[in-house]
């Protein structure tokens, strides 16, 4: 089956793209799994990893956040609510609320 017509498309995230992210915290990376013009025009899933004790200083934006843990351990505190994020868990940010990401283990989270 040539590339034009396979219907799944797949692939490592650790193969996309690095995005600079060091405006939210130092060796913060991100890479855009889906978005406008890569699938998902209405939405963007990104990929960040946020390095051992480093954190996302407080931010609000006027858009849902839709968390996913995939390795290590952090936590994100929503108005002053810390919400565990073991591999695993999930967490949401509602729009307009400020909030914090934090890694404060010994590996990648």
């Amino acid at each position: 089956m040539s590339e034009e017509t396979k219907v799944g498309q797949g692939g490592l995230v650790e193969d996309l793209p690095l995005w600079d992210a060091s405006a939210l915290a130092p060796n913060v990376r991100k890479r855009i799994i889906f978005g406008p013009g890569q699938f998902w025009d209405d939405y963007v899933m990104r990929h960040f990893t946020l390095p051992p004790g480093e954190k996302i200083p407080p931010h609000r934006h006027a858009w849902d956040h839709f968390v996913l843990s995939l390795k290590g351990h952090g936590r994100v505190v929503v108005q002053g609510e810390s919400i565990d994020l073991a591999a695993g868990r999930w967490g949401r940010v509602p729009p307009d609320v400020e909030h914090v990401f934090e890694n404060p283990g010994d590996e990648d989270f």
